[in-house]
């Protein structure tokens, strides 16, 4: 066995190691901000989630508009009540009033894409990128100069014709 192949073998393990790491601390991270802590911030993670009615492209949290403020007091108020979870708030909201009021996609179906087709497009990018970069070590470890190519090297290194004496 090679000793380029020894060495590849003895890296893998380090980078199998980063990479549980790096899943491990995205876990982590995700799970620690999926759900608010007060009734406030949940009030302010829901209101970001629903567009403002009559504004274009802002949700209802930044909105000033009087709908917004009548939206942002329905949902302070289902949230104290605390009988539904937010994305049950969020549905309730959305069927109240006319049009689409969410601003992130579902999870479910057709919308499902839109979270997943980023993250394999990634996957996909970085699987293309292992490949070309595998395969151009593996062809280049593999060119030795001809002859000829050495001829021209000493040629251009020393262009008087070898002779210095």
């Amino acid at each position: 066995m090679s000793a380029a192949k020894q060495s590849s073998y003895k890296r893998w393990p380090s980078w199998a190691a980063m990479a549980l790491v790096t899943v491990v601390l995205l876990a982590v991270g995700i799970s620690r901000a999926a759900e608010p802590r007060t009734a406030d911030e949940r009030v302010s993670a829901i209101t970001a989630r629903i567009a403002c009615p009559v504004c274009n492209g802002e949700s209802v949290a930044d909105s000033r508009a009087p709908s917004s403020d009548q939206i942002r007091t329905n949902v302070e108020r289902l949230v104290t009540e605390g009988q539904l979870t937010d994305d049950e708030i969020v549905q309730r909201i959305d069927d109240n009033y006319e049009g689409d009021l969410r601003l992130e996609p579902g999870g479910t179906g057709f919308e499902a894409l839109a979270w997943i087709l980023p993250g394999l497009a990634a996957l996909g990018g970085a699987g293309a990128l292992a490949f070309v970069f595998n395969r151009w070590r593996a062809n280049s470890g593999s060119r030795t100069p001809s002859e000829e190519d050495r001829t021209l090297v000493e040629a251009a290194l020393h262009p008087g014709g070898g002779d210095e004496s």
